[in-house]
């Protein structure tokens, strides 16, 4: 059904209709989303295990058990971000996200329009991900 939904907004792409800014974000949304989703890299999390050897026969055990080396793997906490992470996190989240804002409130109204199809078509397609997954 996914597919379905994909094939309609990239055929209404090529439509030769006069199309308002929110139709062109949104089917720009829709196609950007759907192509991170199929190429985009694999997001996870990940864990370092730091892998460490027990050498059992150093412990005493009761009599009727042998000595084994068993590994065992230790999950390292994740640290707190120090001030200097903080800043420059801060920093580059406002580089990003500062010129999105000055379009949204200096920009003219067509731009408004197609940021907001954009968003929708993005969230559409992330919806539509989810409810395939599901599945």
């Amino acid at each position: 059904m996914r597919s379905t939904y994909f094939v309609f907004f990239f055929l209404a792409l090529f439509v030769g209709v006069k199309a308002d800014e929110f139709s062109n974000g949104l089917m720009t949304g829709f196609v950007v989303k759907n192509i991170d989703n199929r190429f985009g890299s694999k997001k996870g999390i990940v864990r370092k295990y730091n892998d460490m050897t027990i050498d059992t026969s150093l412990i005493e055990f009761p009599i009727n058990q042998s000595p084994q080396c068993m590994e065992v793997k230790i999950i390292e906490p994740l640290g707190k971000l120090t001030l200097g992470e903080t800043i420059s996190c801060t920093i580059i989240f406002s580089i990003i996200s500062c010129p999105l804002a000055w379009v949204i409130i200096n920009g003219s109204n067509s731009d408004r329009e197609w940021f907001f199809g954009y968003f929708m078509g993005f969230m559409i397609e992330t919806l539509l991900k989810l409810s395939s997954n599901d599945d």
